[in-house]
């Protein structure tokens, strides 16, 4: 019974070893790439959604001006 744990323990960390030195580095080597292209494409994504706010804010600052100049003074009221 203590043999069949040693070697249930041994097993485990031969294969967690074995994961951890090979498979892991591999599968990080190989999903590098995307997750970068992943990242400039949402940085991408990011700049083009502020730079559309600030055109719209931009715009709306703009009409209210042109509102502004447009709009005739109210009357005096003479007294």
């Amino acid at each position: 019974m203590v043999l069949v744990f040693f070697k249930t323990v041994f097993l485990v960390i031969v294969i967690g070893v074995f994961h951890a030195l090979v498979l892991l580095p591999i599968v990080l080597h190989d999903t590098a790439p995307f997750t970068d292209r992943l990242n400039a494409y949402l940085d991408k994504k990011d700049e083009a959604q502020r730079q559309k706010k600030e055109i719209k804010k931009q715009q709306k600052e703009f009409r209210r001006q042109q509102r502004q100049i447009s709009r005739p003074p109210p009357p005096r009221r003479i007294k």
